[in-house]
């Protein structure tokens, strides 16, 4: 089910782990994608992309990292934080940032842009 600008995607406190991430610009008057890296339990982190990043045989992931590219990485960042299990919310990160400890299985993801002070 998609979630939109801020919206949790993912369900906490149920032990129920996202096995991947794909998120897009909506209507943004700047053009341009979301690349999105994951760490899959147990591995290290993808190149990013900007098709859905999801692990072989369902293994949970247990990091992101998001960024923006063309002419919307101008004018905005974009922030994000994991929930984690047994650990809760973490940091926000943002523009590229890894998030996300590795022994832990990500339940949750918030996604959000902000302008720039351009």
């Amino acid at each position: 089910m998609p979630s939109y600008d801020g919206d949790t995607a993912g369900v906490t406190g149920k032990s129920k782990p996202i096995y991947g991430l794909s998120a897009k610009l909506c209507g943004s008057a700047a053009s341009g994608k979301v690349l999105c890296s994951i760490r899959p339990q147990d591995s290290g982190f993808t190149g990013f992309s900007a098709s859905k990043r999801k692990t072989a045989s369902n293994v949970p992931i247990t990091g992101i990292a998001v960024k923006l590219s063309g002419k919307v990485a101008d004018k905005y960042s974009v922030k994000y934080r994991v929930h984690q299990s047994r650990v809760g919310w973490q940091e926000w990160a943002k523009d590229g940032q890894e998030t996300g400890d590795p022994e832990y299985n990500i339940e949750a993801v918030e996604i959000v842009l902000e302008p720039k002070d351009n």
